[in-house]
């Protein structure tokens, strides 16, 4: 009978059926074996993730990083401001006269006088008077190096008054903050060539304007 079913051309079909159905379910059984395997060897290899309490440290960790990055960098900052302090004002003290304009500036701003600019200041009256200039300011210096008597010299009447008696001994610095001050007017030509008078608002402390008959 066996012989008999072997023989019979459905029973056949219905075998190979059943071994090709089998060998496929074992192929995909060892497939998921494989894939399964594999996902856990990467898994291993995979660092450990990290736990919601470790993230919370690594984020204030990072925080904490940042802040005293900034802070360095805030202090760095802060030294190179303290440098420039020192050098502007701390190592440049004021209260040092120009000897044309007799304002007060500070110690670096104040340049001694060349050859070339002592023969533009003997064009002053009196003469004699260039040879006790010894040191001048940035804007008499831009003057004197085109060859001009600046605006603010002394010849020109730009004089302080002389102490009133009675004042006690006042230092430089004192005596220029205790004098009369005035407003300069500065003339400027607009584009439609047309006179403008316009009052400078910054006050130069001049005191009195001596004008020579």
């Amino acid at each position: 009978r066996a012989a008999k079913l072997n023989s019979n051309p459905e029973v056949v079909a219905w075998q190979l059926a059943v071994e090709r159905r089998r060998t496929e379910q074992k192929k995909a059984k060892r497939a998921a074996e494989e894939r399964l395997a594999k996902r856990r060897r990467q898994e291993a290899k995979r660092p450990a993730r990290p736990s919601q309490q470790q993230q919370q440290q690594d984020a204030v960790d990072d925080v904490k990083a940042r802040r005293l990055t900034d802070y360095t960098v805030k202090l760095s900052e802060s030294a190179s401001a303290t440098r420039t302090f020192e050098t502007d004002f701390v190592n440049n003290p004021f209260g040092y006269v120009c000897d044309v304009c007799e304002r007060l500036w500070h110690m670096k701003d104040l340049t001694p006088v060349s050859s070339a600019m002592r023969e533009t200041l003997s064009l002053a009256a009196p003469p004699e008077w260039g040879e006790t200039v010894a040191r001048v300011c940035t804007t008499c210096k831009n003057f004197l190096v085109k060859q001009k008597i600046p605006l603010f010299s002394v010849t020109n009447g730009y004089r302080y008054p002389p102490m009133p008696p009675g004042l006690p001994v006042l230092n430089d610095v004192a005596e220029r903050a205790s004098v009369p001050t005035v407003q300069t007017t500065q003339w400027r030509t607009t584009i439609d060539i047309v006179c403008q008078r316009q009052t400078i608002n910054s006050k130069y402390c001049v005191g009195a304007i001596e004008t020579e008959a």
